[in-house]
């Protein structure tokens, strides 16, 4: 509008935001919550990255009115919220552990090698291929070299194992002789055969001074490889039984440990979700404040809106186990300040009649004549008659023979009788007194009439066309129509026509058109502070004051003064889906009628 109106909001954001958080998550908090609740969700997603952020700012501001200002309750929450570094606890562990993980895979890597020998040279000889290309080929895959080949091994060959930049070892393989006579040379740090000079047997470490010797080797005497070698060998029999068992435990330990990341996601959305539902129900007494301070002000309308946001908020909060009882209490409070600000009166309406069985669901009425009121079937044109006074109801009418469907009636009070009009054009009416139907001679031509009301003994038309026709009557029917408007207006789009003397046109949306003499007059309903999006009946005549507006699509009867102002509504689970209604000033008294069921409820 290019114009800055109460509860605009501006945010501005750097961009480096969005790197964390979406445009829509933005937009959602901002356009829901206040902008001290919107910016403290907003600093919770952004710790809740976990990531790195770089100098970011969010900075949200909303116009309101002095009045509201001043209002102001949240005062338990910051305007602003620093963020702090973010807590990384995996890298920390990651880097404080570093050393230690180098030294283990350091001493884990010569254990392996010595572990190799063993195995490979007193053990089991016969697994010294296997042992050794199967190591080689690992070492070759952590390297990247898949394509070295490793070359049989002979005994007395000497074979380089691994090589790293600091250090060497080399195995040779014994012959004949036994481990047990090798010793250590204290000088050259290398194991030797005590009864061969040679340099065949030989296992040679090398070491720098830069990194802690390995192993520090006194005497070997491995003269129990063989009882090693047997039980070794029993155990990897026995081991094959445990196969099962130990299946089982990584089973279990696997199906625990996603039972506890699952737990702990869990915990963390029900903690998420439950800061949200404590925000909305912040937000929620807020508009509750906000709303009172505007009905004060005389905004009924913006005061409505407000309440309605904040119902909207607390209604899904009922189900919340933590929020239920505060919610349920906070729903009470701004459904009593949304009945004062709307002047919206709670009624319990009493079934007088339930003649679905006759009229349908849907049907014509009630129009009451005499001490009886009426309704008219749509489809077959039977007639149901309920006293006022104990709710009696007879079928006055039953299935009459009529030509085509009606689709408009008319109450002439005066004449006690109804008229009728079915899409064929015809014209019936239906004399209360003698409960007797006879079709009408019309002169002239009819129109395809939309909607129908009476004024003393005239009848009075729209057409589809939008205009007004007005008739009188003769001794055997009605007279020729003539235009009742005069200034050459229309009144497209009519569901429902009243006349107290002024003729009143209502359009679905809640829009009344007022005409006297002919012509329009300026007249409007104003003050509104509801939108009226399906209404059906609009109701008034010379004895009542003002108006009154069904809709059951929201289960309400809006009353409007004698000029146009919004008196209040009458409001009801009970209304919902009604079609007309009826008034009697005089007892006080409000008919309705609901899908088959006449109502009955006091002023």
């Amino acid at each position: 509008s290019g114009e800055l109106n109460e509860g605009d909001k501006i945010t501005i954001v750097s961009p480096g935001v969005f790197y964390h958080i979406s445009k829509d998550e933005l937009q959602k908090y901002v356009e829901e919550f206040q902008p001290k609740i919107a910016i403290s969700h907003l600093a919770d997603l952004l710790e809740g990255n976990n990531t790195d952020m770089q100098p970011n700012s969010i900075l949200i501001i909303e116009a309101i009115t002095p009045e509201a200002a001043s209002e102001e309750t949240i005062t338990e929450i910051n305007d602003e919220v620093w963020l702090s570094e973010p807590n990384k606890p995996v890298e920390t562990a990651i880097e404080k552990s570093a050393p230690f993980v180098q030294k283990a895979i350091y001493y884990t890597r010569k254990g392996f090698r010595a572990l190799t020998v063993f195995v490979s040279g007193t053990a089991w000889p016969w697994t010294h291929d296997h042992a050794v290309s199967a190591y080689m080929k690992t070492v070759d895959m952590i390297k990247g070299n898949d394509d070295l080949e490793i070359p049989a091994s002979k005994t007395k060959e000497k074979l380089q194992v691994l090589e790293t930049p600091k250090e060497t070892i080399e195995i040779s393989a014994p012959g004949k002789e036994g481990l047990e006579d090798l010793t250590i040379n204290e000088h050259t740090n290398s194991l030797v055969n005590d009864n061969q000079s040679g340099r065949s047997n030989v296992i040679r470490i090398k070491e720098t001074d830069q990194k802690p010797k390995w192993l520090k080797l006194e005497k070997i005497n491995l003269s129990y490889a063989g009882k090693v070698k047997d039980n070794l060998s029993a155990k990897l029999k026995k081991s094959k039984t445990n196969q099962k068992s130990l299946l089982i435990i990584a089973s279990v330990v696997a199906v625990i440990l996603v039972v506890s990341i699952f737990s702990a996601w869990s915990i963390r959305e029900g903690a998420e979700k439950q800061k949200l539902a404590q925000a909305s129900y912040t937000e929620a007494q807020s508009k509750l404040t906000i709303g009172k301070s505007e009905a004060a002000s005389g905004n009924r309308s913006q005061a409505a809106s407000t309440i309605n946001s904040a119902l909207a908020l607390v209604k899904p909060l009922k189900s919340n186990q933590k929020l239920k009882d505060q919610a349920a209490s906070l729903e009470n409070q701004l459904n009593s300040t949304l009945n004062e600000v709307l002047s919206i009166t709670q009624v319990s309406p009493t079934e007088l009649a339930d003649i679905k069985n006759i009229t349908g669901e849907k049907a014509f009425g009630p129009f009451l004549i005499g001490k009886s009121l009426y309704l008219v079937n749509k489809d077959n044109g039977s007639i149901a008659a309920v006293a006022v006074t104990g709710g009696e109801s007879s079928n006055v009418l039953d299935t009459p023979k009529i030509d085509g469907r009606i689709t408009a009636v008319a109450p002439v009070i005066v004449r006690s009788t109804l008229v009728l009009y079915t899409d064929k054009g015809i014209v019936y009416e239906f004399d209360t007194k003698d409960v007797t139907l006879t079709k009408q001679a019309i002169a002239g031509e009819m129109e395809k009439t939309v909607a129908m009301a009476s004024f003393s003994t005239n009848i009075y038309t729209v057409s589809d066309d939008g205009q007004i026709y007005k008739r009188t009557k003769t001794t055997t029917g009605y007279s020729a129509r003539s235009s009742y408007i005069t200034d050459g207006s229309k009144v497209s789009g009519t569901v429902s026509l009243a006349i107290d003397s002024n003729v009143y046109i209502m359009k679905a949306n809640g829009e009344v058109t007022k005409y006297l003499g002919g012509k329009k007059q300026d007249f409007s309903l104003n003050d509104l502070p509801i939108s009226i999006t399906n209404a059906s009946d609009i109701f008034t005549d010379e004895n009542t004051k003002g108006a009154y507006i069904t809709e059951g699509n929201e289960k309400r009867i809006i009353k409007m003064s004698p000029d146009g102002k919004y008196a209040g509504q009458y409001l009801s689970d009970s209304l919902a889906g009604a079609s007309a209604s009826y008034v009697d000033d005089i007892a006080k008294t409000v008919y309705t009628f609901t899908n088959g069921i006449l109502y009955t409820f006091g002023q």
